[in-house]
């Protein structure tokens, strides 16, 4: 599988887990690095009306598609 397949099962799980819906995750910046080859996009979560601190998602750009990024950071 790719690696946006299974990030994306695995976010879905949690969100499940969470009962996150889909009005409380927000995308707050999406900023292009590398020449406009790849981008960070900063998230803003609320669970059960608390604002968890943001996180944040590196996507590249690869022959006209954006692919997750798996990042420690």
């Amino acid at each position: 599988r790719d690696t946006a397949e299974k990030f994306f099962k695995s976010v879905s799980g949690l969100v499940k887990f969470a009962k996150v819906q889909s009005n409380d995750r927000t995308i707050k910046t999406i900023t292009a690095l590398e020449d406009g080859k790849a981008a960070k996009v900063e998230i803003e979560l609320t669970l059960k009306g608390k604002k968890q601190p943001p996180g944040y998602e590196v996507w590249n750009l690869i022959d006209g598609q954006w692919f997750y990024r798996e990042t420690t950071k």
